[in-house]
């Protein structure tokens, strides 16, 4: 029996700092003795963008060339990075990181990306990672900041202030409220401040963008060949616009 059609009203929520992220693992210890650190699976591009990197001297450092590398061991490779690389898997100006910056940031290492995901998400974090459109600009980017280190800690600290600036907390605190209000109406929690979802009150917070999704289908589109699927909804949406499905 059809099912009737269902509308789902989302809400993307930009990723931002939380306390967790900044746990120190080795504090007072900190020695960077890494130049450039790659965590990533190997695929031929970024296989290929690595040969060219070591090629031009840079000494590179696969973290999870021999297996996983997650939590303590993770944090521990971070801390020790002057710069922590971050390249695409394919060849897509789609691609966004933010998995990847986020704990690199933090611990202040820092970060070189190939540019890539919504203009309007690479901009709101432009002053915070280095971002570098081409093989040349990528290498260029390496040594100049392994060559000077007052340079390469002044952006690290500068991308990590801007990364504790980005609460969490406070992008969910939209949405969250929106919610209890859609469930208890006659709530007296403002929208907007929900302050019990922000970690760090009276302190200013940054929320650089933050993208609305409205997505209307019948059950019978999803899946199984049918076209749109729930995942679909949520790729290639321009931030700040609706999208109906």
């Amino acid at each position: 029996m059809a099912q009737p059609p269902y509308n789902l009203d989302a809400r993307h929520v930009p990723l931002g700092y939380a306390r967790i992220l900044e746990r120190e693992e080795n504090a007072g210890s900190i020695q960077r003795d890494i130049d450039v650190l790659f965590v990533g699976r190997l695929g031929g591009e970024r296989a290929e963008k690595l040969r060219v990197l070591r090629e031009s001297g840079l000494r590179i450092f696969h973290g999870n060339r021999d297996g996983s590398l997650f939590g303590s061991r993770l944090i521990a490779y971070l801390q020790r990075a002057k710069i922590v690389l971050s390249l695409r898997y394919w060849s897509s100006d789609d691609e966004w990181k933010m998995t990847r910056y986020l704990p690199a940031l933090a611990h202040e290492a820092l970060v070189v990306a190939e540019s890539g995901g919504a203009p309007e998400e690479q901009a709101a974090w432009a002053s915070a990672i280095v971002f570098v459109d081409s093989d040349a600009q990528l290498v260029e980017a390496c040594h100049f900041y392994l060559r000077n280190t007052t340079a390469r800690t002044q952006q690290a600290a500068k991308g990590k202030a801007i990364l504790r600036r980005r609460l969490m907390a406070a992008s969910l605190a939209a949405p969250v409220s929106r919610f209890l209000h859609a469930l208890c109406p006659s709530s007296t929690m403002p929208l907007r401040t929900a302050p019990a979802l922000v970690e760090t009150s009276g302190k200013d917070y940054d929320v650089p963008w933050q993208w609305d999704v409205v997505v209307t289908h019948s059950h019978s589109d999803v899946g199984e060949g049918g076209g749109v699927t729930p995942t679909d909804a949520f790729y290639g949406l321009e931030p700040r616009h609706h999208r109906t499905i």
